[in-house]
């Protein structure tokens, strides 16, 4: 059994992809699985604002706490240079690189998507 899982995205548009990721969390979640989402590049901007994906990782947030955990986070270079920091959805947290090792290095399973030529 999988008892921890990241995911590491860096597509910054609601893809199938992103919509198909988002659709796995939450069934990882709901199984009491610990997630950890680390966006970083363009995806920085799915947990900000008025992106039609907050408002849905704004609610995954919300599952993780009546789940299994659930941490989204978001890179601060990253969120700056597309204008989007302090505008993340409630409960992100910014992090760099260093993050990013340590969500991979933890995790059981490890899923990447938007990764693209």
């Amino acid at each position: 059994m999988i008892a921890s899982a990241a995911l590491v995205l860096n597509a910054g548009s609601a893809t199938e992809q992103t919509i198909t990721a988002l659709g796995l969390v939450e069934r990882l979640v709901e199984r009491g699985v610990t997630v950890r989402v680390f966006a970083h590049d363009e995806a920085a901007v799915l947990s900000a604002g008025t992106h039609p994906v907050a408002k849905a990782v704004e609610g995954l947030i919300r599952k993780g706490v009546l789940g299994g955990p659930l941490q989204w986070i978001v890179e601060t270079d990253a969120s700056v240079a597309l204008g989007v920091d302090g505008r993340q959805a409630t409960g992100v947290i910014e992090g760099d690189h260093a993050e990013l090792w340590g969500v991979v290095r933890d995790a059981d399973l490890v899923l990447s998507v938007g990764v693209g030529s």
